[in-house]
């Protein structure tokens, strides 16, 4: 009796907590669409089409005992919390709660082509916003708006997605290559030859800018700056910032920043793969595929996000293990040689 459980250095009170709404809602998503399409002739179809979708009951880390915004100070900001009085041990009670909301608008127009002079292709454009107030769970370091810069307000929290693009086009492409008429051992070994690839040009992603300076008072450290002038980038000297000086500023103490969530977008993606094959044929049942492939055949350089603190630095390119580079492809021209024998 009398001995202390924790003994000396234990944590002192108030402490954070974490909870779940009682009203928690199973997340759900509603997807549209309408398409029309037309045959231009024999050989091209074209489509135009409308995708939308609208997600609600989203899941997101709200803390319910937020303190209202004051100058910074440990000491008073458990004084501005609302259950203060009656749960003076409690700091932050983060609940996880069903209230985000998401949707989704996009035209998309894909035109086809069946061997045309021997070339088969699809050309697929998306043209798109995507709006949330949270684009992943269980991301606690604020970037993603799971964990809000304003528990009281989520609607400041509604802005561009993680995932949003605005433009994307992928072209794939198959083309026979016209070899000679002439009859020889020669003419039969430069007949069949095909070259397919992929070119993908996309935008780049909406990224987060965050000052998490604590500036607010209200002790969650995801807040956003001050948007203070217009957007410029650069990607000429990776020692300094992707954004141009004057876009940004801590806000003002004891005051939520006044940036939307990822205001900036980060370097887009060009990228063209292509290989050229053959189909060796010996006799009826044995045969030999050769292939060399090249991916990111020009050698593009491609970047990956900026850091979302206000240096914005860009310091990889977007397919190694950078911050949340989301495109997954982007290194250096690779040539691969291979073989396939069948029989």
């Amino acid at each position: 009796m009398g001995v202390p459980i924790f003994g000396t250095g234990a944590p002192e009170p108030p402490f954070n907590v974490t909870s779940i709404d009682p009203h928690l809602k199973t997340p759900d998503t509603q997807i549209w669409n309408l398409n029309l399409q037309q045959e231009l002739n024999p050989r091209f179809v074209l489509q135009i089409g409308y995708v939308g979708n609208k997600s609600t009951h989203q899941l997101q880390l709200l803390d319910i005992n937020q303190p209202t915004p004051g100058l910074p100070s440990p000491d008073t900001s458990q004084s501005r919390r609302p259950f203060n009085t009656e749960f003076p041990n409690l700091r932050q009670i983060n609940t996880i709660s069903s209230v985000g909301w998401a949707n989704c608008n996009s035209l998309q127009v894909v035109l086809k082509s069946n061997n045309f002079h021997g070339l088969t292709t699809q050309a697929a454009f998306t043209w798109s916003h995507n709006l949330d107030t949270a684009s992943e769970v269980d991301d606690f370091f604020g970037t993603s708006g799971y964990v809000p810069q304003d528990s009281t307000n989520l609607r400041g929290s509604y802005g561009n997605s993680e995932f949003d693009q605005r433009r994307a086009l992928v072209i794939t492409y198959i083309y026979e290559i016209p070899g000679p008429k002439t009859e020889s051992k020669l003419a039969t070994a430069l007949r069949h030859w095909q070259i397919a690839g992929t070119t993908t040009f996309r935008d780049g992603l909406a990224s987060p800018v965050l000052s998490a300076d604590g500036g607010s008072g209200t002790d969650n450290f995801h807040e956003r700056p001050d948007c203070i002038g217009p957007i410029h980038y650069q990607l000429t000297n990776f020692s300094q910032p992707y954004v141009l000086a004057g876009a940004f500023a801590p806000g003002a103490p004891g005051t939520f920043g006044n940036c939307p969530r990822n205001p900036i977008v980060a370097p887009g993606l060009t990228n063209w793969d292509f290989a050229i094959q053959r189909t060796f044929k010996f006799g009826e049942r044995l045969s030999f595929e050769f292939r060399t492939s090249f991916f990111n055949a020009f050698n593009h350089p491609n970047f990956a996000e900026p850091s979302p603190d206000l240096s914005t630095r860009i310091t990889a390119t977007s397919d190694d293990g950078s911050f949340d580079s989301h495109f997954g492809a982007g290194g250096p021209r690779n040539i691969q040689f291979g073989g396939k024998l069948r029989w």
